[in-house]
């Protein structure tokens, strides 16, 4: 008897150890069994070369970023110079009289955002010599954050172009660990306040909420707050949902006299607004995120070099690396949970054109009205219309998970882009006193080719050998 009683006990030692092991592997990474680190940098370093003398392998892992493909995903991807203008043809409406109408591509590696950053139209042919402000590389070198401390509000307002004279690092570790202790720290400025008037004090995040918190300092929607010259901003004052953020822009445009539009639309003349990949805030109240599931567990898997255990710091889609990103947690296998994956974001693509089309529609429709006699008085509601339809539908279009970071709220937004821009159109038709509705831009063959293909074959894509990182 005691004998059973030793195996019985035996067993469910084991049930216990093997559930621990569950829990740890769901979202909550084990943290590092070493010691504290002693780096010997300087608190300020910036420079990645001398991080890479004492951190090889997450080094060359990082380096990785510099690959461009897009074989593994059917959406995305990190190809240079993979236009979106390209793509999907009624962004030339949507954008109109915007730098976005200029070029817009698809995004690449880390270790390409200052070359991009110093090269895109966006920045360097802005019409009647307007310069791009500093405002817009705020998250695209580890330089940063100290040049803000030493500028003051000053490094918002000062172009591009002149900061670029300057600056010799891009993205390093530094962005997201202290030099002197490599632990994990959020250094963005509009992050801190933006969670400190959301009643957060992030000095105080676990370590599992900063292996968030470090990608949302940048992966997030933002605005330069004009009061501030221009000071990067972010809108969450009310929440985190698109219909939250709206009110917050709506509100201080209404009674703050603050921030109105990124820029008045030359065809509808709406006051509109500009999304830019709000990650952080489309994953919140998703079930990865409702579970304690952090960006890190997925996007920077625990990868084995040699016999040494590190984080990935290649930072891509967990499609192309499932085995270690995936099924930690889940116990199907690869390719059924790719084919899942994929028919979330065929459900996406399918609605986020259909509401790109809808809103190119509307837009043409105010123009139209406008052609036809209809007044600013009689276009006030197609234009209100007008700007919360694209703000829904840029929400979906500027985020980069093509709806996987939260299905259930993407497909809410869109239904709610293609729904305000019906209205904006037929606002419009009221009050030009037309039927005869504008047609939308057809589809790409991109487009038209995802749509007409279920799932993806895994080794389908294309592959591309780095590109040029320098920027001076």
């Amino acid at each position: 008897m005691a004998k059973k009683k030793w195996i019985l006990a035996g067993w469910m030692i084991l049930l216990v150890a093997l559930m621990g092991m569950t829990v740890v592997g769901c979202g909550k990474q084990p943290s590092s069994t070493l010691g504290p680190i002693n780096t010997g940098l300087a608190p300020d370093e910036v420079d990645i070369q001398k991080f890479a003398v004492l951190f090889p392998h997450q080094y060359d892992s990082f380096m990785k970023n510099a690959e461009m493909s897009t074989v593994g995903t059917k959406y995305g991807g990190n190809l240079e110079k993979d236009s979106h203008l390209e793509k999907y043809p009624y962004l030339k409406t949507l954008f109109a009289g915007y730098a976005f109408s200029l070029e817009y591509n698809e995004d690449r590696g880390h270790v390409y955002t200052m070359h991009d950053l110093a090269t895109i139209k966006r920045v360097t042919s802005l019409p009647n010599g307007k310069k791009q402000v500093g405002s817009c590389m705020t998250c695209k070198s580890a330089e940063v954050p100290g040049m803000i401390q030493k500028m003051g509000l000053d490094y918002y307002s000062t172009p591009v172009e002149e900061h670029l004279k300057n600056m010799n690092h891009g993205m390093s570790c530094s962005n997201c660990h202290d030099p002197q202790t490599m632990k994990l720290r959020v250094v963005q400025p509009a992050f801190i306040d933006a969670m400190k008037r959301r009643g957060e004090d992030v000095t105080k995040a676990t370590q599992q909420q900063l292996r968030t918190y470090v990608c949302a300092q940048c992966h997030v929607e933002y605005y330069f707050n004009p009061t501030r010259q221009g000071e990067v901003t972010f809108p969450w004052d009310k929440g985190f949902t698109p219909d939250q953020m709206e009110q917050y822009y709506n509100e201080i445009a209404a009674t703050q006299n603050k921030f109105t539009q990124d820029w008045k639309h030359p065809l509808s003349g709406a006051p509109m607004l500009k999304a830019q990949h709000p990650e952080f805030e489309t994953y919140q109240g998703s079930i990865h995120q409702i579970n304690g599931v952090s960006c890190a567990d997925c996007h920077m898997p625990y990868t084995k070099e040699g016999n040494q255990k590190i984080s990935s710091h290649q930072w891509t889609s967990p499609l192309k690396q499932m085995q270690q990103s995936c099924t930690v947690c889940h116990r199907e296998d690869v390719d059924t949970l790719r084919n899942y994956v994929i028919s979330k974001q065929d459900l996406t693509f399918e609605m986020l054109n259909k509401a790109g089309s809808a809103n190119e529609v509307a837009a043409k429709s105010i123009e139209k009205a406008v052609q036809a006699g209809a007044t600013d008085a009689d276009l006030t509601e197609a234009r209100k219309l007008h700007r919360s339809a694209q703000w829904h539908w840029d929400i979906v279009a500027a985020e980069n998970s093509m709806g996987f970071h939260n299905t259930p709220l993407t497909m809410n937004t869109l239904s709610k882009a293609i729904d305000l821009a019906n209205q904006a159109t037929m606002a419009a038709a009221k009050a030009g006193k037309f039927n005869d509705i504008p047609a939308p831009t057809p589809y790409s063959d991109y487009i038209n080719e995802r749509l007409s293909t279920q799932g993806w074959p895994k080794d389908k894509g294309v592959k591309m050998p780095p590109s040029d990182m320098s920027w001076k």
